[in-house]
């Protein structure tokens, strides 16, 4: 991940999303217990599967009003996804190799979607 760079005193936004290469995520072992604990704590304190999809669905949805659009999938399905999607990344953060794979999947995914770094910036 580069650096973010300075621009009139300030940060530009997105300078440290990487375009030109795909690497794979090795973490420090007490960041990955550290977020899965995190996870684990979340989808507990939702109460169900369908409850936690639809928090990160309400979340995404009404934080990045620019992105609706998008979303053309029914509700409760683009919810499951994301749940599924977000729990397979979480659960493999100790495997490099598998979380690649599986975020080159998902990238695959939107390849008919305008994947610019501006909505990646929105959408985190």
């Amino acid at each position: 991940v580069k650096e973010a760079e300075e621009e009139g005193g300030g940060f530009v936004l997105g300078a440290d999303i990487n375009v030109h290469s795909f690497e794979e995520l090795r973490l420090e072992s007490h960041i990955i217990d550290q977020a899965k604990s995190s996870w684990n704590t979340f989808c507990a304190g939702q109460g169900s599967r369908e409850a936690a999809g639809e928090a990160i669905y309400n979340a995404l949805f009404e934080g990045a009003p620019s992105l609706q659009a998008l979303f053309t999938t029914p509700r409760a399905v683009q919810a499951m996804r994301f749940m599924a999607g977000l729990h397979s990344f979480v659960t493999s953060l100790d495997q490099p190799k598998q979380l690649k794979a599986l975020v080159e999947t998902l990238g695959f995914g939107h390849l008919n979607l305008d994947v610019t770094v501006p909505r990646v910036v929105i959408f985190r």
